[in-house]
């Protein structure tokens, strides 16, 4: 759950660098998440705190990314992503 969360706020926050050249903040994505909870059923068990976390986390990987300058943050896929924060 949490990995598709991350690579999904990843994937949104790349196509609007690629079409418009800005960031999406951390603070938008993290207000559509009730939304997000809303529409799917598999995370509405997951406690909000941790799924803030998730996006703290593409947030701090898109800041690096700039900070750098290296390629674009990386999808991750199974096995990659296997810790969260509990409340």
């Amino acid at each position: 759950m949490c990995r598709d969360l991350y690579n999904d706020a990843l994937q949104e926050r790349r196509e609007a660098w690629k079409l418009c050249r800005k960031s999406i903040p951390f603070a938008m994505q993290s207000a559509q998440l009730p939304a997000c909870k809303a529409a799917d059923a598999a995370m509405r068990g997951v406690y909000s705190q941790v799924l803030q976390d998730v996006l703290h986390r593409v947030d701090k990987t898109y800041k690096a990314f700039f900070r750098r300058g290296n390629g674009f943050p990386r999808f991750k896929g199974k096995g990659w992503f296997d810790s969260f924060t509990y409340p």
